[in-house]
């Protein structure tokens, strides 16, 4: 039995509990390294080295004393590692039975091999002795944490010159270091994340993960960490989160810009009727007639009205908005009573006014109705809090390069898509109330977004949108000393500005023109022959396209002039004005709508009417472009 143990192991012992062998058997390799000659009496100690001996006797008295098998190993210096086990025979020994499983290499080998995996490491390793130094780090360390070895080995984990930050910037306290979290627990850490500062000044955000080395009693010796550099994977899932964000937004507006497009029509064509009625009955009343203050309240009521479709078409950059050149300064100053009035008894209204010419293209209505808005946004938030205070309105004139603006920008534009700095004509509204908490910012511009009991939540998404179909920019921030400030950018034009309009005057009379009148809303039609005819015109009425192209063919040579809606079935006003023209190249043709002219096809048009409309509009739009 002992032969053929002795083919199928390198090492046959029996063994009695004193140590002493009867039997030993070993192979060539390790008979080379026996100290005695093997015989009856022969002890463990005088065959073996102490270590192994020792260990030879342990494992034998383990397997006498629990009457069963016992199981360990043990590394032959220059040898390799002997796998054994022990069972106890009847005769009261053990037997003994050591496999060689695998050379191992030598301590210097082991260090050399060591050493060898931390240089090829991508991760930067570092250990720490339980005092927070640094003494050992490998060439990783280096490139990640920006310092030679030399330079690394001995600084503390704690060093101010880290300047660390959490992964936005923020604080970041001592508690939450690796490795204060590591010493107090004793136990792992994974993929903590925080920003340091390199010499050089550049900012990188690092994972970390790492662990303790314990002693034999439970005491850390050692820390070990694993650093990896994860500055481009968070800028690029930052990227992606904010695109994933615009992609979002972009989505809401669209949904939106379907909603507010359909009610806008359909609103607009119903506060044409009221609004034109109005002011048919106004004219038909002498000016004593106790009629006139109801019709005034009408007049106000069917105003709100159309601020509030307007505001929605705004947030989806949909509102009617022409372009011209404009300076900032002008644009305040056109409504600087109207702005004291907004900020009401309990704020003080201050102008600081300092863009001089810088021009811009924009509309003058809409970016008036930007800087109301934001000026009503700071009373209101004033009132809220019951307190008096300053409205401060301040415009300049500043060179923004595109990383200038801070990352908190509501990314309603790219200011930075010319490639290099960029003139912008800037707006600042402040005020010194209770300000808006930082978790709610960024939710202010959403459409129907409001803090207030009673608000609709359109002012601030009208003022994103209006400035988001300029190219400019919006930034809200907390206002030095507490308080809110909104900045709008505007990008600048060499053009001159325009001077703002005049009230036109009707110098020219309709005459009795032949007038075609096509819109597929009955009230329209009804309103706008009751106006026209009120001026000496003969009105031909249709309710389509369709009919409008039949009643063109029957009176085509008698037309002065058409009004047509854009938005209708069959193709709308815009096709039927082409089919118009191509018969009658000289006929003017006046397009209507709710919506943006940028949005409607009307470069052939004589003239462009916004819906809603009174008398007076019309009759000014018409005798504008009519000779």
């Amino acid at each position: 039995m002992l032969d053929s143990l002795a083919t199928l192991n390198e090492l046959v012992l029996v063994v009695d509990p004193d140590g002493v062998c009867t039997t030993c058997r070993a192979c060539p390799t390790l008979h080379a390294r026996l100290r005695g000659t093997p015989g009856p009496g022969a002890t463990l100690a005088a065959l073996f080295e102490p270590e192994l001996a020792e260990a030879l006797l342990a494992l034998a008295k383990s397997a006498l004393g629990r009457g069963g098998a016992a199981h360990t190993e043990h590394t032959i210096r220059g040898v390799g590692l002997l796998r054994l086990e022990a069972a106890p025979t009847a005769e009261g020994a053990a037997l003994v039975l050591g496999r060689l499983v695998a050379d191992q290499p030598s301590s210097e080998g082991a260090e050399g091999l060591l050493e060898q995996i931390m240089l090829a490491s991508v991760a930067g390793i570092v250990v720490l002795d339980p005092g927070g130094r640094i003494t050992y780090a490998n060439r990783a360390a280096e490139r990640i944490l920006g310092l030679e070895r030399s330079a690394l080995t001995g600084r503390t984990y704690d060093d101010p010159a880290w300047h660390p930050t959490d992964v936005d910037g923020g604080p970041w306290p001592d508690e939450n270091q690796p490795f204060v979290r590591v010493m107090r627990s004793k136990r792992p850490v994974e993929d903590i994340r925080h920003a340091i500062e390199w010499p050089d000044g550049r900012r990188r955000i690092l994972s970390i993960n790492g662990g303790p080395i314990l002693g034999p009693t439970g005491e850390i010796e050692r820390l070990v960490f694993a650093i990896i550099d994860i500055t481009e994977e968070h800028e690029a899932a930052t990227r992606h989160a904010r695109l994933q964000r615009e992609l979002e937004e972009l989505a809401k507006r669209e949904g939106l810009a379907v909603l507010a497009g359909g009610v806008a029509h359909d609103f607009n064509n119903l506060l044409v009727g009221v609004m034109g009625a109005s002011s048919l009955a106004a004219r038909a009343l002498p000016e004593e007639h106790p009629a006139r203050p109801h019709l005034a309240l009408i007049d106000q009521a069917a105003d709100r009205a159309a601020e509030l479709v307007q505001q929605m078409l705004a947030v989806a950059g949909r509102a009617p908005m022409s372009r011209e050149p404009l300076e900032l300064d002008a644009v305040v100053t056109g409504v600087d009573q109207l702005l004291e009035s907004l900020a009401g008894g309990r704020a003080r209204l201050d102008l600081d006014l300092g863009a001089g010419e810088a021009t811009f293209e924009g509309d003058r209505v809409q970016l008036q109705r930007v800087v109301m808005n934001l000026v009503l946004n700071a009373a209101q938030a004033l009132e809220r809090a019951e307190r008096s205070g300053t409205i401060h309105v301040r415009t300049r004139v500043e060179e923004l390069a595109p990383d200038a603006l801070p990352p908190a920008a509501l990314p309603l534009a790219d200011p930075g898509a010319t490639g290099g700095a960029q003139c912008y004509a800037l707006l600042e509204v402040e005020d010194d109330g209770p300000g808006i908490p930082a978790e709610l910012r960024d939710r202010i511009f959403e459409p129907f977004f409001t803090t207030r009991e009673t608000g609709h939540g359109l002012g601030l998404a009208a003022v994103g949108g209006i400035v988001r179909s300029l190219g400019g920019f919006v930034q809200v921030e907390e206002a030095p000393g507490g308080g809110t400030l909104f900045r709008v950018g505007l990008p600048c034009t060499s053009t001159r500005a325009t001077p703002a309009p005049p009230p036109i005057r009707r110098d020219a009379e309709l005459g009795r023109r032949v007038v075609l009148v096509v819109d597929d809303e009955t009230v329209v039609r009804r309103l706008l022959q009751r106006l026209l005819e009120a001026e000496g015109c003969e009105v031909v009425a249709a309710g389509s396209p369709s009919e409008g192209w039949a009643r063109f063919q029957e009176r085509r040579d008698e037309l002065g002039f058409a009004l047509l809606d854009v938005t209708m079935p069959e193709g709308g006003g815009a096709a039927l004005m082409e089919r118009i023209l191509a018969e009658r190249p000289d006929l003017p043709v006046f397009l209507m709508s709710g919506y943006s002219r940028d949005a409607v096809p009307a470069e052939r048009a004589a003239g462009f009417l916004a819906k809603p409309f009174r008398y007076d509009d019309l009759v000014n739009v018409l005798a504008e472009a009519l000779p």
